[in-house]
């Protein structure tokens, strides 16, 4: 699956939605649906909660490429900046 997506805007029932689309390599949508396609009132949750959303992205990033190298070592210096921040907040929100 690519990671090539494109934002595109529409109209549902009369209400505005926006579409997350794969797209190829020359920009053309794929598929015959979205990746994911919502409205307003999920659109303002995911607003509000972006930062959220964001960090467990990283998160499952992390554990993702653990799983896919198991037998090697991983490294503080292999992790982005964004993954550490990620890894920080999650400890943090899970101090005991």
């Amino acid at each position: 699956m690519s990671n090539q997506t494109k934002v595109i805007f529409d109209t549902f029932k009369g209400n505005q939605t926006i579409g997350i689309w794969n797209t190829d390599e020359k920009g053309n949508v794929k598929g015959k649906a979205p990746i994911i396609s919502f409205g307003y009132q999920k659109g303002k949750a995911i607003a509000d909660h972006m930062s959220e959303i964001e960090d467990w992205v990283a998160q499952q990033e992390v554990q993702k490429e653990s799983k896919s190298s198991s037998s090697t070592t991983l490294k503080l210096e292999d992790l982005s900046a964004a993954d550490i921040s990620a890894i920080k907040d999650f400890l943090q929100k899970n101090k005991q």
